[in-house]
């Protein structure tokens, strides 16, 4: 096999060639720097210490899109009117508990455990 340098069909294969792994780079290029400003929007200083703990970009990303899958397959909704006075009654046990007397703090766990 004889192969020519010069020859007009290997000059032009080897143009498209270059051009095809150009492009490809580009759009990879182009896709990082996209999933990166995704990520530090969505999760702003979470982001950046993400990348000081495991230290590189790449690492971090790969963290912080693992959780994001993992949220995901969480079932989170929001609390019924019930739920919601139940739970915001509790805050309001606990912040109480820490100011008032002994005694008193006992019967009012009581009486929110037995509602």
């Amino acid at each position: 096999m004889n192969l020519n340098l010069l020859d007009p069909k290997l000059i032009v294969l080897a143009a498209v060639v270059i051009l095809v792994v150009a492009v490809l780079a580009w759009l990879y290029v182009r896709k990082r720097r996209r999933t990166t400003a995704g990520l530090r929007q969505k999760f702003g200083r979470e982001y950046d210490r993400a990348v000081l703990t495991h230290g590189s970009e790449r690492k971090a990303e790969s963290k912080l899109e693992d959780r994001e899958k993992r949220v995901e397959k969480l079932k989170i909704r929001d609390l019924d009117s019930t739920e919601h006075d139940r739970f915001q009654s509790g805050g309001r046990l606990y912040s109480l508990s820490l100011s008032t007397p002994q005694g008193e703090r006992s019967q009012k766990l009581m009486t929110w455990c037995l509602q």
